[in-house]
């Protein structure tokens, strides 16, 4: 019989970190949950992650939960929410991000913070984009980024000519 073996342990003893196992796998942030959460995925997924590692998809043991002994930090308070304002603080997603990695369902992160999990994705896309751009704006490179020319647009008659 072959050795069978979580998908996480799987992961381990390839030294592969839960990044380089999902895009290794073609797959997104959904790993978490197949290796933290007992979820099990699809079987066309499940064949994928197996050839990822290099293994019969029957070696993997699927739903079991393995939880990792992460130490986390307490959900900040949010602030009060006038008009058109994001209920989801920097502050707060900073600890969410910390939270999910952790393993913890955005159900229940969105809970602890007051929102909606739609409210809580919608605040990751936001501070990911803010991040990517803060890391794009270092060196030389935003210097030539940040000097666009802006052109005047031709009047409609002149484009017409």
């Amino acid at each position: 019989m072959k050795e069978q073996k979580t998908l996480n342990q799987w992961r381990k003893e390839r030294g592969l970190t839960v990044d380089e196992l999902a895009e290794k796998a073609g797959v997104g942030r959904s790993i978490h949950s197949w290796l933290y959460s007992g979820n099990i995925p699809g079987l066309k997924t499940g064949l994928i992650l197996a050839e990822a590692l290099g293994v019969d998809v029957t070696q993997i043991v699927w739903g079991k939960e393995e939880r990792r002994e992460v130490e986390v930090s307490p959900m900040p308070e949010g602030r009060e929410v006038t008009g058109n304002q994001s209920r989801v603080t920097r502050e707060q997603y900073e600890v969410a991000k910390q939270w999910v990695a952790a393993g913890r369902d955005m159900t229940v992160t969105a809970d602890a913070i007051g929102v909606s999990r739609g409210t809580l994705y919608k605040a990751f896309a936001r501070f990911e984009k803010e991040d990517g751009l803060q890391k794009s704006s270092e060196g030389p490179a935003h210097e030539a980024a940040g000097s666009k020319v802006k052109t005047r647009k031709p009047e409609a008659s002149e484009a017409a000519s």
